[in-house]
């Protein structure tokens, strides 16, 4: 099993001081894992410098107990001073960890001898209390907190423990963690409902802005119910396993999960005593297949409304390391995205929605909806236009959407909460989102094109499906141009008288439209869609190459039995 080192510290004393080393190793707790030498250094046949020596690389810092408890005779006056191995070891960690990150502790007022070679070790001076031990070493443990925090690890970053060793991540493996730990974090309350994130978190999503460092949400029963861009990028291989489900199943996949669930049954320990903090913070490790070994610095805050009450959760995760320049790259990319479809949202309804070939173009994608059909996914459903065509037949809908926006702008169209809902979700992972639930039709208008990975969208679609299913997409393709699609906009509504009141909204049309053209419109040709759809288990029905101005092609699709 992987685990997350902090700084190590080596505590060395003599028998008669071992009280004072054990009381540092607990006062250093928190921010150290403390080791004093009676604690397995020193093997049964072990000659003590051939262990010390060995040892002495595995730490980070090392903190000798000098008490005076011997005498010697220097230059004909008796003098108190340590023993020798502590002298002899306070020289070997110094020589290995350096000044700076070797200390001796020594009792205020203790006129002890200490070599000059030595001299120019740190001192921290404690005054000995012997009926309050942990009270005298709280300023000495306080002077070494700050020394580790000032140097911590010797190569500058937290360490996995066999990092080579892989990492489970079977779904039995991930169940049986969950289940250990099922009373110990107070686990007992259902799954998230899908809408919980508008419900629960939109609601307070300000006070936690975070854009680019990777930040998730969790409900009032810990529920993780949604996430920032750059957590879903960076989390991208597992969050589909996660989202809606206790945050137990992110921190089952974390690389230091034994440290993570140790720190949440403390956690849980101070909530059942009354005492809920308003803010937590621990470190973090994972082991992504693109990022390499991830570290962060994980800062919980709660999260409350206007009320008062409590909400849920932000939980900013602050990169400590990773392979920041692919991360940088990709997360630039994705964010491009996000803004686009955000900056879309404000002009997409007043340009298009009376642009009649858009019009006849939800018809036609959507007519393969028989009206038997009770239950469909809009899956990329924009600001609900064609959601709101089908909705107009008494149908019932569950919008799918990834952008905050779009949803924000297809909210405020008030459709019927008893026929409609919406989930945020991308449509690379609806398989795992729905994983108890089918539809008996899906349409994607004009959302293939723009997906990180088409086919996985389409298998997924077809794993939501109920058999019989039907699927009526549109999108983009290789062979298209889209300048004849934005000329007709613009001729209709100039035709219409529109314009004036629209320019400044069409502009942004036009131009978003040709940076999607230059930049991902094309990357797949019209028959290679068609085999898409057909690898993902659907027969094609249906098919025009061009259609909407010639800027889109149409499918109509059915499972295959």
């Amino acid at each position: 099993m992987t685990e997350l080192k902090k700084p190590t510290m080596f505590i060395g004393s003599t028998v008669e001081a071992l009280a004072i080393a054990r009381e540092i190793q607990e006062g250093l707790d928190y921010v150290c894992r403390g080791r004093c030498w009676d604690q397995g250094i020193f093997g049964p046949s072990e000659f003590s410098l051939q262990a010390l020596t060995e040892h002495a690389e595995e730490f980070d810092f090392a903190v000798l107990v000098l008490s005076a408890d011997d005498v010697v005779n220097s230059r004909g006056e008796n003098q108190r001073a340590p023993r020798d191995n502590i002298v002899f070891e306070l020289g070997l960690f110094t020589g290995v960890l350096g000044r700076e990150r070797t200390f001796m502790l020594c009792e205020r007022g203790d006129k002890v001898k200490i070599p000059s070679d030595l001299a120019g070790v740190t001192p921290i001076t404690f005054e000995k209390d012997e009926d309050n031990l942990t009270a005298s070493l709280g300023a000495a443990c306080h002077q070494l907190i700050k020394a580790i925090k000032k140097h911590g690890s010797r190569d500058a970053k937290y360490q996995i423990a066999n990092a080579d060793a892989p990492t489970s991540s079977s779904e039995t493996d991930i169940d049986r963690l969950v289940e250990e730990h099922y009373e110990i974090t107070g686990m007992n309350a259902p799954k998230a409902g899908l809408d919980s994130w508008h419900k629960t978190i939109v609601p307070v999503l300000r006070q936690s802005t975070y854009y680019t460092t990777p930040t998730y949400y969790l409900n009032g029963d810990l529920n993780i119910v949604g996430w920032n861009i750059a957590f879903e990028l960076l989390f991208e291989e597992i969050a589909h396993h996660i989202l809606y489900r206790h945050v137990n199943y992110f921190i089952a996949r974390l690389a230091n999960q034994d440290d993570v669930f140790a720190h949440a049954k403390q956690f849980s320990e101070r909530v059942r005593a009354g005492d809920l903090p308003f803010n937590d913070d621990e470190l973090l490790v994972y082991r992504s297949n693109r990022y390499g070994i991830a570290h962060f610095h994980k800062v919980a805050t709660q999260l409350h409304g206007i009320d008062g009450e409590r909400r849920g959760w932000a939980a900013a995760l602050f990169v400590k390391s990773l392979n920041w320049d692919v991360f940088q790259s990709d997360l630039r990319e994705r964010i491009w995205q996000d803004k686009l479809w955000g900056v879309y949202a404000t002009a997409y309804d007043k340009v298009l929605k009376g642009y009649p070939p858009y019009q006849k173009l939800l018809a036609d994608v959507t007519s393969i909806v028989g009206d038997n059909c009770s239950s469909v996914v809009d899956i990329g459903a924009g600001t609900g236009n064609s959601t709101e065509v089908l909705l107009e037949r008494n149908i019932r809908v569950t919008s799918v959407e990834s952008s905050a926006e779009m949803i924000d702008r297809m909210r405020s169209k008030g459709f019927d909460p008893n026929m409609h809902r919406i989930v945020k979700a991308r449509a690379e992972y609806l398989a795992d989102v729905f994983q108890e639930e089918k539809f008996d039709a899906a349409v994607l208008v004009n959302v293939l094109y723009s997906s990180q990975d088409p086919f996985k969208c389409l298998c997924n679609v077809r794993d939501i499906l109920r058999p019989g299913g039907v699927i009526g997409l549109s999108t983009t393709h290789a062979d298209i141009s889209l300048t004849p699609l934005l000329d007709g906009i613009e001729s209709h509504l100039k035709d219409t008288g529109q314009m004036d009141a629209v320019a400044s909204e069409y502009s942004l049309i036009r131009e978003i439209n040709e940076d999607i053209e230059r930049r991902i419109a094309k990357r797949t040709s019209s028959s290679e869609y068609l085999e898409m759809v057909s690898e993902a288990g659907f027969v094609v029905v249906k098919s025009d190459e061009f259609t909407y101005d010639g800027a889109v092609m149409l499918i109509h699709a059915r499972l295959r039995n």
